[in-house]
């Protein structure tokens, strides 16, 4: 049999809310006041908030992260341009451009210090 490791926090709001349902008739998990059941659980109010919008059900936290970037399709062209001896942002943004790139001019100026370097190491 396999077991679920949990931190057993929906256990411990569980039992909170029963302790809320005796004191309150009307209790309501959606008008449940998060101060108290904060003092309670002894769970932060940022927590508790997030947990409420998931229904008090313990969901972990995902960041999205890109895989690609936007200049992936130009950083050929982009090489090309550096090779020129051209470094100035706005200029390699507007000869981008001209090839169709639709990003922004401040991921141009992130990329450029990094494939300057590849280009330096390249030429040795």
């Amino acid at each position: 049999m396999t077991e679920t490791k949990s931190n057993d926090l929906c256990e411990i709001i569980a039992q909170a809310f029963e302790q809320m349902k005796e004191r309150d008739s009307d209790f309501s998990s959606e008008n449940v006041n998060l101060a108290e059941l904060s003092r309670i659980t002894g769970l932060s109010r940022k927590r508790l908030r997030r947990l409420k919008r998931n229904g008090f059900r313990d969901v972990p936290i995902t960041r999205k992260r890109m895989n690609h970037s936007v200049l992936e399709g130009y950083t050929s062209i982009l090489d090309i341009i550096l090779s020129k001896g051209v470094t100035n942002s706005t200029v390699c943004l507007r000869r981008l451009r001209e090839h169709g790139y639709p990003g922004s001019q401040s991921m141009c100026l992130r990329l450029l210090p990094y494939q300057e370097e590849l280009q330096r190491q390249g030429d040795r």
